[in-house]
């Protein structure tokens, strides 16, 4: 996969090196393609770029744990399977890491306690791999 990529970028590069480009875009090969061409390439490469196996199933430890602390801590609202209850189904959920992680600190004001204090933020980890594992 890596090879594939160095050619393109090699390809990428001379398009923009050829004589009837570059004397339009002067600047453009000089400074921005080489920046540009590095900045793909190196998300491309990284663990949330496009070549890095979108869609990989969580760890099955975490997982694991977090449907403990799941059981433990949510499935009074959320129902045993993340189905709903009193609080929302969260089966399936699209929201971001983020925007779940800070939810489960901050809680909702008078939908959900803020469980920050409570739990750390590899448990909260946990909890999201467990939510990501639900289908």
């Amino acid at each position: 996969m890596a090879a594939a990529v160095w050619e393109f970028l090699g390809r990428f590069l001379r398009l923009f090196s050829m004589p009837t480009l570059s004397r339009h875009y002067h600047a453009l090969p000089s400074v921005l393609v080489p920046l540009v061409s590095f900045s793909v390439f190196a998300f491309a490469m990284s663990p949330r770029g496009a070549l890095a196996g979108a869609g990989t199933a969580p760890n099955a430890k975490l997982v694991k744990t977090g449907k403990t602390l799941f059981t433990k801590n949510c499935a009074s609202c959320h129902g045993a399977n993340a189905k709903g209850g009193v609080g929302p189904k969260l089966q399936g959920i699209t929201a971001s890491d983020a925007r779940i992680t800070k939810i489960i600190k901050n809680g909702k004001p008078g939908q959900m306690p803020a469980f920050g204090e409570k739990l750390k933020a590899a448990d909260i980890r946990a909890l999201i791999a467990y939510l990501r594992s639900l289908k």
